[in-house]
């Protein structure tokens, strides 16, 4: 009898949703998100791995922005949602996201290290400047900047969708938490929760692509001509 062969671990066997937020108006990050999932070995499955339309307010508000809200409110829907369906795990992919050469190699080591540690949330992409390590993922107990590769799990779901629907009652500048960036929040939580377990990749398993930011956009991304142009520019930079 032959011995049974087991499939290597991937990223779609550790989350029990990936969620790839993305405005509907942009169908070029779209595009782009498509080939980096293939890179990675990655298919779009309905109800596991699929596009989530992205959250674009009318009003601003309190907030920094018309995008840093939408921002906000598209993780928070993600994860209401994971929370109301009991989903165990949801990995968040930005459309702006690029997977890096350490992740398209080692995703079973990743996959595998994230199956056996405990932990609450997981930051596979950063932009921290860490050497790599042997085990991929360290514990992180610093603040971090930017959301685009990172991982809930359901230990901590219910407190962190709580936590982000006070922040969205109170006022700007409150001191425990008001209308923010989202990573300002996560940050946040975790400093009012320190019993939150947070792994941080070392190195960075993903950085973001140079492209037109709905959140922070420069001057000239808002002038069609010069918009086309700069767009040409920046793929042509990363080719």
């Amino acid at each position: 009898m032959s011995a049974t062969v087991s499939s290597p671990a991937t990223l779609a066997s550790c989350f029990e949703r990936i969620a790839i937020i993305n405005l509907p108006s942009r169908a070029d990050r779209r595009r782009e998100m498509r080939a980096e999932l293939s890179r990675l070995g990655l298919a779009l499955k309905p109800g596991h791995t699929e596009f989530f339309p992205a959250v674009r307010p009318a009003e601003i508000g309190d907030w920094p922005g018309i995008g840093a809200r939408g921002c906000f409110l598209s993780h928070y829907t993600v994860l209401k949602d994971a929370l109301a369906r009991g989903q165990r795990s949801v990995l968040f992919i930005e459309d702006d996201c690029c997977f890096t050469p350490a992740l398209i190699e080692r995703q079973a080591e990743v996959a595998e290290r994230l199956a056996g540690e405990d932990w609450d949330i997981a930051h596979l992409g950063h932009v921290q400047p860490l050497e790599p390590t042997e085990s991929l993922l360290v514990p992180w107990d610093e603040p971090l900047m930017t959301t685009h590769l990172y991982a809930v799990n359901h230990t901590i779901l219910k407190r962190l969708v709580e936590f982000l629907e006070l922040v969205m009652s109170r006022p700007n500048g409150h001191p425990d938490g008001g209308p923010q960036h989202y990573d300002g929040a996560l940050c946040m939580f975790r400093a009012q929760n320190p019993d939150v377990r947070n792994f941080i990749a070392a190195p960075t398993l993903a950085t973001q692509r140079s492209s037109r930011s709905d959140i922070n956009g420069q001057w000239y991304d808002r002038m069609p001509v010069l918009r086309n142009a700069v767009n040409l520019l920046r793929k042509a930079r990363r080719r």
